[in-house]
């Protein structure tokens, strides 16, 4: 393949001419080769540009971290589509939300989540619901095993051309103002994304790499498995994270590499039996998304069998994939930090006129990096105010605070935009006061995350109760329940008098985190 056809479904593709008989994708359910993947690949593209999907269409994949996941991915770049994957942990309004802010064409979808998705027929502007299974189908829908049986290995008969600058995702991320962003990405910045972590990684294709990070997620996907798919790589799919059956995984199928983020580490560091189970195949226990304490490093190389010198710490953004590495050796040296820029990575320290800072200075981090996105479905306002040229260089602004050190290591210091990061997924705190404030006891509510040993953070909400108001915390968090995915719901809840205020009357959410801290806890699971 030349450089100007180097799709994403293009590595499957090359895959299947390379080593069709080749492991490409196993879980629970199925095993395929690459020739098998191909084959699907192309069977479900054929179908959905029967169904009417068009360059440029959006199709949504709603799905857990499962082989149907991967043949829709696929499937529907090779038409020139756009995938759009959607959290399986969102609620139906959620769900509801994403579907019509980018238009989808069609919905294929795990029938595990029939309950999500049966009231939003008619609801969203989607024309084709797939769902995954062999039974009859309902009126109106389409089964996708059964539309594999009919079109396996038939080869979509586009009369356009896919090619490396057009878009071929939308990944949702929450903005400032708590309402989901849609990204717009492109094959090139999945691709390159992809090269920047098989190199920092070294990967080859002879590592087997374990899927247990959610998929739906831009960094596990096309950082991590679309590496995988370059190099022609084995992946091994977890359903859902559980810290026994990821560690089993790994020993019975000696596992070379995985996405693991925080969270997931502080769980398997809790199996009783964790230094039982065989994890010397292991060469790359990548985490990101989430600070990573260097006690967890320490205690994966002492309390179980992971080989030293395994554990790479990164920093990326749905915008932008893999902007720094810190190679395992260079951890001990430096605590906290999340390493150096990848190949192809610019990163600066900003402050608010956009003006770089000194080693040293904390301001906002910006990168440029072929891998970032192209704009905000439907906002390029949106994308207009967090990105700008200088030397010739696009670069966004990430609404995260660092720091860089002499030598160019870079280390995480805040977040300017009040997200919340638990267990790996991000929370805006806006999106969860316009939630609470909905709720007639309430009269104000200050949202921020607060350490958590287990999920890095959790969810706090100080709350001002609405006058003669009696409302309690159990009481707000079922308040929460079909408006919130459940792990947005608020862990801690605290009621007070008065949220502490600027003199231009904006709470001053610094305030609020240091009024969380020095009250007792109280936990609400």
């Amino acid at each position: 393949m030349n450089a100007e056809n180097m799709t994403l479904d293009s590595l499957v593709r090359r895959g299947a001419s390379s080593f069709p008989d080749k492991l490409a994708i196993h879980d629970a359910d199925r095993s395929l080769t690459y020739g098998q993947l191909d084959a699907d690949v192309d069977g479900l593209a054929a179908a959905l540009l029967e169904l009417g999907v068009r360059k440029g269409d959006r199709v949504a994949s709603l799905f857990f971290n499962e082989w149907q996941a991967f043949v829709v991915y696929f499937a529907v770049v090779r038409l020139g589509a756009l995938i759009v994957p959607i959290n399986h942990r969102l609620v139906g309004a959620e769900v509801a939300f994403q579907l019509s802010q980018a238009d989808c064409a069609v919905l294929v979808y795990c029938d595990e989540l029939e309950a999500v998705v049966a009231p939003l027929r008619g609801a969203v502007p989607v024309k084709h619901w797939i769902a995954s299974g062999a039974a009859a189908p309902d009126a109106g829908e389409h089964r996708l095993e059964a539309l594999l049986d009919d079109y396996r290995g038939r080869r979509p008969a586009l009369t356009w051309t896919v090619r490396r600058g057009d878009a071929s995702g939308v990944w949702f991320t929450s903005g400032t103002t708590g309402e989901p962003k849609g990204t717009v990405t492109t094959h090139d910045s999945g691709i390159w994304a992809a090269t920047c972590m098989a190199l920092a990684l070294g990967m080859t294709e002879q590592h087997r790499l374990l899927g247990v990070a959610p998929a739906f997620h831009r960094g596990p996907m096309e950082n991590f498995h679309v590496a995988g798919f370059l190099l022609g790589s084995s992946h091994y799919l977890l359903r859902r994270f559980d810290p026994v059956a990821m560690l089993r995984a790994i020993e019975e199928h000696r596992l070379t590499h995985g996405f693991i983020v925080p969270s997931m580490t502080y769980a398997v560091l809790g199996v009783p039996d964790r230094a039982d189970f065989d994890l010397s195949s292991m060469r790359g226990w990548l985490t990101a998304s989430a600070h990573f304490p260097e006690e967890y490093r320490c205690r994966l190389e002492t309390e179980t069998t992971l080989p030293s010198n395994t554990v790479f710490n990164a920093y990326g953004i749905t915008e932008s994939l893999l902007n720094t590495c810190l190679w395992p050796s260079e951890a001990p040296a430096r605590p906290g930090s999340v390493g150096r820029t990848v190949p192809g990575v610019w990163l600066r320290i900003v402050d608010a006129e956009r003006r770089t800072l000194a080693a040293g200075e904390v301001g906002e981090i910006a990168v440029s990096a072929p891998s970032i996105a192209s704009t905000y479905l439907g906002r390029p306002e949106s994308w207009a105010a967090v990105t700008f040229v200088d030397d010739g260089r696009l670069w966004y602004l990430s609404g995260d605070l660092g720091r860089l050190d002499d030598e160019g290591y870079l280390y995480i210091v805040d977040r300017a935009k009040d997200m919340v990061i638990s267990g790996g997924e991000n929370i805006y705190s806006a999106e969860v006061e316009q939630v609470l404030i909905n709720h007639p006891g309430v009269h104000e509510v200050a949202v921020v995350g607060a350490p958590d040993e287990r999920w890095g953070e959790c969810v706090v909400a100080v709350v001002v109760r609405s006058p003669g108001a009696q409302v309690g915390d159990t009481d707000l968090v079922e308040f929460c329940d079909g408006r919130l995915a459940s792990y947005k719901r608020p862990r801690r809840i605290h009621f007070v008098d008065t949220l502490p205020r600027n003199g231009f009357g904006k709470v001053q959410k610094q305030r609020v985190r240091t009024l969380v801290a020095e009250l007792p806890p109280v936990p609400h699971q």
